[in-house]
């Protein structure tokens, strides 16, 4: 008989001698949903298009075929809430958490380069001909501030006027989020069609998110979150462990609000 698919996943992983701790790390899927692929438990996976996500970035992580080992997987678990949505918003889901992936690695590489461009600048400020000829003490920096942006994200700049003037386009109504999980949840946020998040939330852990014109919001399990929108505690927004995909923006977000 064939192996199930957790098995073939724990043998392509060992073969190439990973732990379940580089891959969680590589794809960064959550260590415990790896264990739960690994164990054909799919009553701890968070379920739907994210389950999918899953499947599909251990088997490339592995060196498997992601649609064979994705075929495999539905063929398993057919009947079982893990094999949900459509196949558009799989591969949506699927591009997202790969996006993510990419992003880390340009993050983590640019991190590298900036720190030894820093070093160069410091060595040639502190030891350059200039400063040996003239003897004088470099100019002190500008005041280095935080500008906010559309989607809460922050950038430095040198106006620190600028820090207190959140970034509006132009002048429009718009949302401010803040999202707090009772439980673990997945969740999926994008801020004008920028992602801004895409992991699992853990009990008491708080994000948000500033300045939004149109956020989307996809939750894993709805019971385990709660939304304030602009200062206002929002409906609950679903049945627990029903995953939910919401579009808000400033004209529509009063429909989710929890008032009489």
């Amino acid at each position: 008989m064939a192996a199930d698919v957790g098995t073939k996943l724990r043998q392509a992983r060992e073969t190439r001698g990973l732990s379940l701790r580089q891959v969680a790390d590589a794809t960064r899927i959550p260590l415990a949903a790896l264990v739960a692929l690994e164990r054909n438990d799919a009553s701890k996976l968070p379920g739907g298009i994210f389950t999918r996500g899953f499947v599909r970035s251990y088997a490339r992580e592995v060196g498997l075929d992601p649609d064979e080992t994705m075929g495999e997987f539905l063929v398993q678990f057919a009947g079982e809430p893990v094999v949900g949505p459509s196949s558009a918003e799989e591969r949506e889901a699927n591009e997202t958490i790969e996006s993510q992936q990419r992003m880390a690695a340009i993050t983590l590489r640019l991190v590298t380069y900036s720190a030894a461009l820093a070093g160069l600048v410091l060595y040639f400020t502190a030891y350059g001909p200039a400063r040996r000829q003239t003897g004088s003490d470099a100019p002190e920096p500008s005041a280095v501030g935080t500008v906010a942006l559309a989607g809460g994200a922050h950038v430095q700049g040198e106006d620190r006027a600028a820090e207190e003037t959140p970034v509006a386009t132009g002048g429009a109504p718009s949302l401010d989020l803040v999202l707090e999980a009772t439980g673990p949840c997945w969740v999926l946020a994008e801020v004008d069609g920028r992602q801004v998040l895409v992991r699992e939330l853990g009990a008491g852990e708080r994000f948000e998110i500033a300045d939004g014109q149109e956020i989307l919001l996809r939750v894993g399990d709805p019971g385990a979150l709660r939304l304030t929108i602009n200062g206002e505690s929002a409906r609950p927004l679903g049945a627990s462990g029903r995953p939910v995909t919401l579009r808000l923006t400033p004209k529509n977000a009063i429909e989710y609000l929890a008032r009489p």
